[in-house]
């Protein structure tokens, strides 16, 4: 198997049942990867195995991911994809919104990852993370979305994984790097499409 092809690789998705979810799910399964996702809600019609994980459950979430490990025989891919937004706005102070987000958004990514890293460790597999745009493009009302999704982009998870033998992580953020264009004063992001 090599690095580029997807066929038996063990892939754990979060948030499996939302939009983003369901194609990286329906994708990889197509390519050939073995896939399990977790999602609070999964539904029926989802494209591959799916089990019900609240990603902000303590308790509940290192024995789901191990339910998942042991279906998978291993794991070689951890997606964290889950992520939930609403208005939060920064004028107001925090509240339970706030908290949710935070607790979904970051926390349950580091939880899920914490839960992982013994696997990925044997297997040698690797990490991804998404974030947004939001990451660094802050909007109105949504600054608990974008401190979340900002934290998941930086070092601080990739920490997580420091501490078990630096397994690769990979963020995965649509505003890799701010380029200035020579017409103007137009500012563009390198992969992104405007």
């Amino acid at each position: 198997m090599s690095a580029r092809d997807p066929r038996g690789l063990r892939v754990l998705v979060t948030g499996a049942s939302g939009t983003f979810g369901r194609a990286i799910c329906a994708r990889l399964d197509e390519l050939g990867a073995q896939v399990v996702g977790l999602d609070l809600a999964p539904r029926a019609d989802d494209p591959v195995r799916l089990l019900a994980c609240d990603i902000t459950d303590d308790d509940a979430v290192p024995a789901v991911v191990r339910e998942a490990i042991d279906q998978l025989g291993g794991l070689d891919l951890l997606i964290n994809n889950a992520g939930i937004g609403g208005p939060a706005p920064a004028e107001l102070a925090p509240g339970a919104e706030v908290r949710r987000q935070l607790d979904i958004n970051l926390l349950g990514t580091w939880r899920v990852t914490a839960a992982c890293v013994d696997a990925l460790v044997a297997s040698g597999g690797r990490i991804v993370m998404l974030s947004s745009r939001m990451a660094v493009m802050q909007l109105p009302l949504a600054a608990a979305y974008g401190a979340s999704k900002r934290d998941v982009d930086g070092p601080e998870l990739d920490g997580v994984v420091d501490l078990h033998r630096q397994q690769p992580v990979e963020d995965v953020l649509p505003l890799p790097r701010v380029r200035h264009e020579p017409c103007g004063d137009r500012v563009g992001y390198d992969g992104v499409d405007e």
